[in-house]
């Protein structure tokens, strides 16, 4: 009974996953119809499908930011009193939203491979001598004069690197 029951709770975290993703993507499709992406004049059209999700998820992370607000020093700022779903986060706490439904991620060692890759893509975007892509994206995202303009700006650029 044990392992039917872990399975079930497995089948219903990828069953979770597969929703956000979905969301994600009828996000994307709304983005793509009806809003231009301030950064770029070129919609994405074609994305290769083992890629599709990541961009999903970058673009999804982007407008996290843009509509919660930016948070700087923790993974979001729950302070405010708004729903969870509406918390201002930072970079990573977006993109942990975006792919995993929770803001605050693991562990640097425990992250899932979606988002590792993510992390990974979106810490190449920046240039620093720091190493760990967590550290580095954090230090950037935490600078006094950033926005939250200039976080859904890189994340959207991190997802235009992956469909080049």
């Amino acid at each position: 009974m044990t392992t039917d029951l872990t399975a079930l709770a497995a089948d219903l975290d990828a069953s979770a996953r597969m929703r956000r993703l979905h969301e994600g993507a009828l996000a994307e499709q709304r983005h793509l119809l009806h809003d231009a992406d301030p950064d770029s004049t070129v919609p994405v059209i074609r994305v290769d499908l083992v890629k599709r999700p990541l961009v999903i998820a970058l673009r999804h992370a982007a407008r996290l930011v843009q509509a919660n607000g930016l948070a700087k020093g923790w993974w979001y700022d729950p302070a405010g009193g708004q729903p969870k779903g509406a918390w201002p986060v930072c970079a990573v706490g977006a993109l942990s939203t975006a792919i995993t439904g929770d803001p605050m991620p693991v562990e640097a060692e425990e992250l899932d491979d979606e988002l590792r890759n993510a992390v990974a893509i979106l810490a190449r975007q920046i240039e620093s001598g720091i190493d760990d892509p967590i550290e580095r994206i954090a230090y950037w995202n935490d600078a006094d004069e950033r926005t939250a303009a200039d976080v859904a700006s890189l994340l959207r650029r991190a997802a235009r690197e992956v469909t080049s």
